[in-house]
């Protein structure tokens, strides 16, 4: 919370919000792919049990998803995501009333965003006073990736000024 880069506060709308939630200092990912990490998100499994490391793999039906969990105790679920690394074929819209897929959606596409976003909205609207998990997914955060010097993993050694792994 509070981290700031040249005297510039990078995250003031999340600092806001996190002093009435919960601030992680430290996240990590299960796997380096967004079909994995995220089948573990919605599975509390590694992708080693769940075993969906790749765009057309598919969710065993014996693995319980939390948005059937959810829709199991009487809330809504609905999910918007952009492209097709979470196709709902695969066992990603399982448990979810609504998974809407905008599967024509590039990276650094502003326009993508914004239809997204508008979706999950109007399904907010839909779903008014209700107990409800909405699940959005957009790629354009990770657009134009352009870190400090020191954090570019991707960089050569020399230009980070310091060995990978960060330490702080």
């Amino acid at each position: 919370v509070g981290r700031e880069f040249e005297g510039r506060a990078l995250t003031p709308w999340l600092d806001r919000i996190s002093t009435e939630g919960t601030s992680f200092d430290l996240a990590m990912t299960t796997y380096p792919s967004t079909t994995a990490s995220h089948m573990s998100l919605f599975t509390g499994a590694y992708p080693n049990v769940h075993e969906s490391r790749y765009p057309t793999s598919t969710l065993k039906p014996s693995m319980p998803t939390l948005p059937q969990r959810l829709a199991q105790a009487g809330w809504r679920t609905g999910a918007v995501t952009e492209n097709a690394m979470l196709l709902a074929e695969v066992g990603f819209s399982r448990g979810f009333d609504e998974y809407r897929e905008n599967r024509d959606v590039l990276e650094a596409d502003a326009d993508g965003i914004d239809r997204t976003f508008s979706e999950a909205l109007e399904w907010l609207e839909e779903n008014p006073d209700t107990l409800f998990f909405l699940f959005v997914h957009t790629y354009q955060v990770h657009w134009p990736y352009d870190p400090p010097s020191q954090h570019d993993v991707f960089a050569p050694v020399s230009e980070r000024g310091r060995e990978f792994p960060l330490t702080t």
